[in-house]
């Protein structure tokens, strides 16, 4: 770490759009995220043993992390983009980089109540293999890879209104009535499925109305 930082120009140790203690705590958890999506955890990336992140700090001791050498402003889209990559690919974020970004702008202007709340590893793979088996959800006439993408997305956008066990969230998607479920425990989201119309399965949690999107 110190040869990195000692290498670093003094403006490649700045959060650019870090400016409050709630902008740093922001950076910090979506640094989490970003961890836990490309199958790493934050004491792995601190301590200098993530094969991708890196972090140095900057004069006042703030961590800036960086993603395959190149820091990030978790804030900005190409940088979650980045992390995205090692799963789906970069046709995939292309094609949906601008709704991303739309996304990630409006939940750091939001400030929602659970933004402690992360994605448990694994449960990106996990909601790609189970939610499209056997051709469900083709009426939507999209691939997996951009269903699974954009399914995760709408249910991070969501995050802050889930409760601890079982969430249900509800909405239209091109106009076709799709309902998802989050299982929340511990502080993390450990899994997430999708169901045609409205699932049957009685929640312990929240039901939330994702209104009408277009994919």
């Amino acid at each position: 770490m110190r040869d990195l930082q000692s290498q670093l120009a003094i403006n490649d140790r700045d959060c650019d759009s870090c400016k409050t203690q709630a902008d740093w705590d922001a950076y910090y958890q979506q640094a989490r995220n970003t961890a836990s999506m490309i199958g790493d955890n934050m004491d792995d990336v601190d301590w200098g043993f993530s094969e991708r992140m890196s972090v140095v700090s900057d004069e006042d001791g703030h961590r800036i992390y960086y993603l395959d050498g190149e820091k990030m402003d978790l804030r900005q889209y190409s940088n979650r983009a980045h992390a995205f990559g090692s799963v789906f690919g970069e046709a995939l974020l292309i094609e949906g980089g601008g709704r991303f970004l739309k996304f990630l702008s409006s939940f750091f202007k939001s400030g929602g109540d659970n933004v402690g709340l992360i994605f448990n590893k694994g449960v990106t793979e996990s909601f790609t293999k189970h939610a499209f088996a056997g051709g469900r959800h083709a009426d939507l006439g999209l691939s997996v890879e951009t269903m699974a993408s954009k399914g995760m997305n709408l249910v991070e956008r969501n995050m802050h209104l889930l409760k601890a066990g079982d969430n249900t969230l509800i909405g239209n998607i091109n106009g076709i009535q799709k309902s998802f479920k989050a299982f929340v425990q511990d502080g993390k989201v450990m899994s997430v499925n999708m169901y045609p119309g409205v699932s049957n399965r009685v929640t312990q949690g929240t039901t939330i109305n994702f209104g009408n999107v277009t994919w």
